[in-house]
């Protein structure tokens, strides 16, 4: 029988990390909603821990807890720690296009000799969504 990568191991138990981590945040036990029905604010707060290799390339990994903040203010403006901020221009039906900012934090966990480090990262850019439900 053939042995599978070391790489494949790792997706494969990051899809089970990652599946008991929808299950737990469906059950409500691992987030929270915050609702300000005045204000057009709604905020989603939880926690949840993640595997990522230590540095870009790396196939050595490494677990981190990782806050969930997930808000949504009006129609037009969400934020998350994960997307960073996008603002929809164009909001026709299922497609929504605009701006987006994003955090890119560097990967410097156990780098090889010799490797070059990395700086934290703001990306700006444009996202389109597509809702297909």
């Amino acid at each position: 029988m053939a042995q599978r990568p070391r790489s494949a191991l790792w997706v494969g138990f990051s899809a089970v990390c990652l599946t008991a981590l929808v299950w737990l945040g469906e059950s409500g036990s691992a987030s929270a909603q915050v609702g300000f029905p005045d204000t057009g604010l709604n905020v989603d707060i939880g926690g949840g821990v993640r595997l990522r290799p230590t540095h870009l390339g790396s196939s050595v990994y490494t677990t981190d807890f990782v806050p969930l903040v997930d808000g949504q203010y009006g129609k037009n403006l969400h934020f998350s720690v994960d997307d960073g901020i996008q603002y929809t221009l164009i909001d026709r039906g299922p497609f929504k296009i605009g701006p987006d900012l994003e955090y890119r934090q560097p990967y410097n966990d156990r780098l090889a000799t010799r490797s070059n480090r990395t700086s934290d990262a703001v990306e700006a850019g444009i996202f389109g969504k597509v809702n297909l439900v």
